[in-house]
C-alpha cells in the first residue's frame, strides 16, 4: 500500500493503475538530460573540494559540479 492510498478515491487509485503511474519507465531511445537551474547552491561560487564547498553551500556537488558547468557553457557555444 502506498503512502496516499488513503487519501486518494477508488476512482483516482484506478486512473494511477491504468495509466501506469508507480511503474518503471525506462529512457528510451534518445535520452537527454535538460538543465533547468543551474545556481551556487548546487555548483558553490568557485571551483573546490566538494567538502570545502558543502561548508556554505550545504547542496554543492563541489568541483564535479563546476566540470557539469564547463560542459554545458562549452557544448552551447559550439
Amino acid at each position: 500500500m502506498a503512502t496516499w492510498d488513503d487519501v486518494l478515491t477508488q476512482r483516482d487509485q484506478q486512473v494511477f493503475a491504468l495509466s501506469g503511474y508507480g511503474k518503471r519507465a525506462g529512457f528510451g531511445q534518445r535520452p537527454a538530460v535538460l538543465v533547468i537551474d543551474v545556481n551556487y547552491n548546487f555548483v558553490g561560487d568557485k571551483p573546490e573540494p566538494i567538502l570545502e564547498s558543502v561548508k556554505r553551500f550545504r547542496n554543492s556537488c563541489g568541483a564535479e559540479g563546476w566540470e557539469g558547468v564547463h560542459r554545458l557553457l562549452h557544448d552551447r557555444a559550439r
